[in-house]
């Protein structure tokens, strides 16, 4: 009994040095684990904010491009209304001209 009772203690040690080792090792990924977790968390919040500030600026510069646009296609209406007009000058100059020289033709 007393060679059973020392070969059960050394196999119970054995195990507990074992079993103490394996928890070490697990209490150290779990540490490695937490701390991958809380940087991931973090740049989880370092990317929301990134995002939340680039769609404000997007919906501000979208609001300031659609100002733009609307003010230029209103500038390019004027100027298309403008060349008409200068091109109904144009015309009627050229029409003029030509009237004009031909009574100065058959005066001459």
């Amino acid at each position: 009994t007393r060679a059973t009772l020392a070969e059960t203690t050394e196999e119970s040690t054995a195990k507990v040095n074992e079993l103490s080792a394996a928890r070490e090792a697990c209490l150290v990924r779990n540490g490695a684990h937490k701390t991958a977790i809380d940087d991931l968390e973090s740049n989880v919040e370092r990317c929301e904010k990134s995002l939340n500030t680039t769609r404000a600026t997007l919906a501000e510069t979208t609001e300031e491009s659609t100002a733009k646009v609307n003010e230029l296609s209103a500038a390019r209406e004027a100027c298309l209304v403008r060349n008409g007009a200068h091109k109904t000058a144009i015309d009627d100059l050229e029409s003029n001209v030509e009237r004009c020289e031909k009574s100065l033709n058959t005066t001459r």
